[in-house]
């Protein structure tokens, strides 16, 4: 017999799966467990030592976007940037922004960097940084690039200027690692409009809104533009609302959806407004968002400007919301203009990522293919003897719209199993221990997906002297699985034995009476 054990506690081994990425520090454990019969017939469980294996850091390192800006001789130029942990640690990045040499044919000057936490393009205050702050793994940092044009930049030179961005957890514990864009200033003798987007809020949930956009045109140059173009298609997730784009140069106007050619304002500035309508045909269509993937200008705002005066600067607003059903992501934004209907060349906006927040949802309950709460509730097993075992599948399904783990909880002191009753949970097989994957004390279903569903196997270890069914009501215990992203969001199901059936013995004399 201990032979025996030993080669099914061998067999029983099984190692936590990760299904993602796991953090610095994350251990992971693995158990054995056994399950036999002892001489008195009683069911018993035994397990072994807790294995752990502990996740080191890991240190990366991203970097969006190269940029490609005209201006002025004289200007000042503004690049949008974004440094993103994609290592498994928490980490800061040093950051640098220097001209390049040899490839181009002036240097700018006044060059720094400052913090653009709202995504405006602006920078959020006066002081030049040239660190980021602690980023979580996946946490993304926003700044802005600033310089300064030359005077005798002369017209169709190019500058060429290098962001870099140095993990300082690379630097502590081995090779440096970086990542790198490139930002490219060309200078035009012509009167060039920058284009700016800001969002009034960045981040929501599923469904949400309505959000403000505003695209802020400026003009620095010493001539007029005619039919300057804004082009902005959102992406995927997001929707314009009807009825809400408004115009710096005619506030008190609501800019009509539809009719391309419609001319609204004033008799010294007009815009040709169309958005989100079938009639919204024949304009530029839009590089970015969902426009490019239909190549339609139906989806999309499109706005023409009959003049954007020297000097001067305007805004073009509007609103819009979440969908239902976008799980939790990145919505990026870049909207585009041109300087004249019959241009071929486009600048972009700074781009603006809205991040749509995460939604808990869990439901457990007796079903390896429906995530309705009560389906096959109670779980019921059918009956078992005193000293035996009696288990239970039940199934945790993740109703959320991001991975989440959930907690497995036993409420026992709200039991009606009788007292010396063991309760042991497992993972599908009903061999291998479920363990606790994050360290929070509890056991866990670990990483689970947005629709998945893990099966938790509660065993009932029964004590030997009872039996009978608890005067017809049975013996149930009730389980939780409970969010560990937000523990508020829990889903109990209730564990039910009919009866415990009495053990016999069968006594035979088979000797003859003399």
């Amino acid at each position: 017999m201990p032979g025996r054990l030993a080669i099914l506690l061998l067999l029983w081994v099984c190692c936590d799966l990760v299904k993602a990425a796991a953090p610095a520090g994350t251990v992971i454990r693995n158990q054995a467990s056994a399950t036999y019969t002892d001489a008195n017939g009683v069911a018993r469980s035994t397990t072994s030592n807790v294995v752990e294996t502990i996740i080191q850091s890991v240190a990366g390192v991203e970097l969006t976007h190269d940029q490609q800006l005209q201006i002025q001789a004289g200007g000042v130029v503004k690049f949008t940037h974004t440094v993103i942990n994609t290592g498994n640690a928490a980490d800061r990045f040093s950051l640098e922004f220097v001209n390049q040499t040899g490839n181009d044919n002036f240097d700018l000057f006044a060059l720094a960097l400052y913090a653009d936490i709202d995504q405006d393009a602006n920078a959020d205050s006066a002081v030049a940084i040239n660190v980021t702050p602690v980023l979580s793994p996946g946490q993304r940092f926003h700044f802005v690039a600033v310089a300064r044009v030359p005077q005798d930049a002369g017209s169709s030179e190019t500058a060429l200027m290098q962001i870099q961005a140095d993990s300082q957890l690379a630097l502590e514990s081995g090779p440096a690692l970086s990542a790198f864009n490139t930002d490219t200033v060309t200078v035009s003798s012509q009167s060039t409009v920058t284009l700016r987007k800001l969002m009034n809020r960045v981040s929501g949930a599923s469904p949400s809104g309505p959000y403000l956009v505003t695209l802020t045109y400026s003009n620095i140059g010493n001539s007029t533009v005619n039919e300057f173009v804004v082009l902005d298609s959102l992406p995927a997730g997001m929707s314009y609302v009807p009825d809400s784009a408004r115009w710096s140069q005619a506030p008190g106007i609501v800019l009509t959806d539809f009719d391309p050619a419609d001319q609204q304002g004033n008799n010294s500035q007009s815009v040709r407004w169309c958005a989100y309508d079938v009639s919204c045909v024949g304009l530029p269509v839009a590089t970015y968002g969902s426009a490019a993937n239909s190549a339609t200008s139906e989806n999309q705002v499109s706005a023409i400007l009959s003049q954007v005066g020297a000097q001067s600067s305007g805004w073009i607003s509007f609103e819009v919301v979440i969908e239902s059903g976008v799980n939790p992501m990145l919505l990026t934004n870049i909207a585009e203009s041109m300087q004249g209907l019959q241009s071929t060349s486009r600048s972009k906006s700074n781009s603006v990522e809205f991040s749509v927040t995460g939604m808990q949802g869990v439901v457990v309950n007796g079903s390896a293919t429906s995530a309705a709460d009560g389906i096959n509730e109670p779980v019921v097993a059918t009956s078992a003897a005193q000293g035996g075992i009696a288990s239970f599948d039940n199934h945790v399904w993740n109703t959320g719209n991001q991975v989440d783990t959930f907690d497995i909880e036993i409420a026992e002191n709200d039991s009606s199993f009788p007292a010396s009753t063991v309760f042991r949970l497992y993972r599908a097989d009903g061999q291998t221990p479920l363990l606790d994957s994050n360290g929070n004390g509890l056991p866990d279903t670990g990483p689970l997906v947005p629709g998945g569903v893990f099966k938790v196997v509660l065993k009932a270890f029964l004590a030997a002297e009872i039996s009978g069914d608890n005067n017809g009501n049975g013996f149930a215990v009730t389980k939780l699985a409970r969010s560990t992203l937000d523990p508020t969001v829990f889903n109990p199901v209730t564990d039910l034995l009919p009866s415990i059936s009495p053990s016999g013995v069968d006594l035979t004399n088979s000797f003859a009476l003399s």
